[in-house]
């Protein structure tokens, strides 16, 4: 989820820069993110596919953020 989140939310889908604030490398963002895409059937970061899972990111993180 924090992976998911960090590449829609905070770096503008780019995995260089997701790769940087997680703290690993390039191909495991894109590793993780491969294996979120063929869960929901689809990739992550084509819109308008992509949008549902944009929002529960930033509904989860409010929440979190609410609840500290």
């Amino acid at each position: 989820m924090q992976t998911l989140a960090t590449f829609l939310l905070d770096t503008d889908q780019q995995l260089s820069a997701a790769s940087k604030n997680l703290f690993v490398h390039p191909n495991t963002v894109k590793y993780r993110l491969s294996k979120i895409s063929e869960r929901f059937g689809f990739p992550i970061g084509k819109m308008p596919e992509t949008w549902d899972l944009f929002v529960l990111c930033g509904m989860l993180r409010l929440v979190k953020k609410a609840n500290y």
